[in-house]
């Protein structure tokens, strides 16, 4: 697949070498494990930031390390979908976390430092 340069969708029952298996293997299973435990835990203790400051920040630093991990790993030759996945990534993260995250900036008594 990838020495062919086939990009179309990958079927998993027609992969012609191990090396299709191991790509499909590091794409589709190994880099989302990997995704999930770099990013869940600090997720889970941003979302218990008081200062909305702090929780921007580190919101925007964590999405600036999975743009970099992504195409340091997956995309190294078009920096575009790096782009194209951190903005599905933001979208999927607002759907999710809309409502904490109004929450988090509605209350009046909290300041922006």
């Amino acid at each position: 697949m990838v020495k062919n340069n086939n990009y179309g969708l990958l079927k998993l029952f027609e992969m012609k070498n191990f090396e299709d298996f191991v790509y499909y293997f590091f794409i589709f299973l190994f880099l989302p494990t990997v995704y999930i435990i770099l990013f869940l835990l600090p997720l889970h203790y941003i979302f218990k930031l008081k200062k909305p400051l702090y929780f921007i920040t580190l919101i925007s630093v964590i999405f600036l390390l999975e743009y970099g991990i992504y195409t340091y790993l997956a995309s190294t030759s078009n920096f575009t979908n790096g782009m194209y996945n951190a903005l599905i990534g933001l979208l999927i993260f607002c759907f999710m976390f809309g409502k904490k995250i109004k929450e988090k900036f509605s209350l009046q008594d909290k300041s922006i430092e």
